[in-house]
């Protein structure tokens, strides 16, 4: 292959070194910023390399004729010269392009490249969260975390860190991580970073561990914090902490409150173009208008599951499926209900999530019993604490038994075994202190005074 190369000018292998590095797609501008050559001069090493056969011009970028050329072209591209390459398109290209270059290069920064190299890793890291890929994701946080400079870096690499765990049902991951943010905030001089580790904690305390005293004092801090900071990242921000305050409103029964809370954050991002953060709004309106029945509730469902299967967000696609369904349920629409988890359920395996693929038995579940179809109730309830006790999730498990106890009362069947279960649970303060509910259901049972 090489040998069939070498009747062609110097520049022209030049051009096809930078073309191999960049990959398929590569247009005008991305191979002029990274060879350093003049648009003329690139035309006219891809009208020689176009005629050899080997590269092609097309309306989308730059196509090698068959992989195996731009394998062997990468192969022999010379170390040093590959990683002067590399450093050229991580400094050409958007961060959101730019990770694999920034990482392939990282021996050659200069130290004014460290901002935008450590931004190119957080932003390939949140598309790997995003595509479902969260082992790809920590991955690349971790590349960021060793490579920052100061606190602030280093901060924000943490923080975009647990957010991603979160995401993904890793909640005691996600605090661990917290926790090493917690000792770096005295270090961190930037306002918008502080206050997003603080979001960042206030969201996982709110909305998993139901710990609403603390989540508001974070909340506060945030909206002090930010208080008459007008950039984009500051109004940003703004956002994320109005999305917490109305989800602390809505697990409070607020709704009146949690929606203008969220209905503000939502103009917010919508202004800003962040359309994914804008999805979770909306997600987090309808579910507040299905609280109190507001007929708007199915169209801003519908509307940010449109937004997110637009952007490939299997992770988004995942959690709002799964609050339609809670949806459908209080509608009685018992079958759509179904329909719903079941696409939960299914993208939760795909996505290697067993914490969603635990609420989505659970959730498939409730939706038999609504129809009195206990049997399928009580099978999807045993296959939820399956799963649950595979990752020794301790909400899941505990919700999966008292399922079960529930409809084997039901059934007539045996409990004792699912009482006996249960009992470890109840010693447990700190979960009995989130939800107290659940402790004064214990109670009833007999299973503690």
């Amino acid at each position: 292959m090489k040998s069939r190369l070498a009747h062609l000018p110097e520049t022209a292998q030049q051009q096809l070194e930078v073309a191999a590095l960049l990959g398929d797609g590569s247009t005008l501008a991305m191979l002029r910023n990274v060879s350093g050559r003049s648009l003329e001069e690139i035309n006219q090493d891809l009208d020689q390399l176009a005629n050899a056969d080997v590269l092609h011009l097309l309306k989308d970028g730059t196509h090698f004729k068959h992989d195996l050329i731009r394998e062997v072209i990468l192969e022999h591209i010379r170390p040093a010269r590959k990683q002067i390459l590399h450093l050229r398109a991580a400094r050409a290209l958007k961060p959101n392009q730019a990770g694999i270059h920034a990482l392939a290069s990282v021996n050659a920064w200069e130290e004014s490249d460290t901002p935008k190299m450590l931004l190119s890793f957080l932003e390939t890291g949140k598309q790997h969260s995003i595509r479902g890929d969260l082992p790809a994701a920590l991955e690349w946080f971790a590349h960021a975390d060793k490579n920052s400079r100061n606190a602030n870096e280093r901060l924000q690499a943490l923080t975009e860190r647990a957010s991603a765990l979160e995401r993904y049902g890793r909640h005691e991951a996600a605090l661990d991580t917290l926790s090493r943010v917690a000792i770096l905030e005295g270090s961190v001089t930037d306002p918008v970073l502080r206050s997003g580790a603080w979001l960042a904690k206030a969201n996982l305390l709110a909305l998993k561990m139901h710990r609403l005293e603390e989540a508001q004092i974070l909340v506060t801090q945030a909206f002090t914090t930010l208080e008459g900071l007008s950039y984009s990242a500051a109004q940003l921000a703004r956002s994320d902490a109005l999305n917490i305050q109305g989800t602390i409103y809505r697990l409070e029964k607020k709704y009146p409150e949690a929606a203008t809370a969220f209905e503000d954050s939502l103009a917010i991002r919508q202004a800003l173009e962040e359309d994914v953060k804008a999805a979770t709004t909306m997600m987090n309106l309808a579910m507040t208008y299905t609280q109190v029945d507001d007929p708007r509730t199915e169209e801003k469902f519908l509307e940010a599951l449109s937004i997110l299967t637009r952007l490939g967000d299997e992770n988004g696609i995942a959690r709002i499926q799964n609050n339609l369904g809670m949806y459908y349920t209080r509608q009685a629409r018992f079958e759509e209900a179904l329909k719903a988890y079941q696409e939960t359920l299914a993208l939760s395996q795909i996505l290697l999530d067993p914490w969603a693929e635990a609420r989505a038995y659970q959730n498939i579940g409730a939706t038999y019993f609504y129809c009195s179809e206990f049997d399928l109730a009580q099978r999807n309830y045993r296959l939820a604490l399956e799963k649950a006790n595979s990752f020794r999730d301790f909400e899941n498990q505990l919700l999966a038994l008292l399922n079960l106890l529930e409809v084997s009362q039901i059934l007539k069947s045996d409990s004792t075994d699912w009482l006996a279960q249960i009992k470890p649970f109840a010693a447990n303060n700190s979960f009995s202190a989130y939800h107290t509910e659940i402790n004064n259901y214990l109670s009833q049972q007999g299973v503690i005074s």
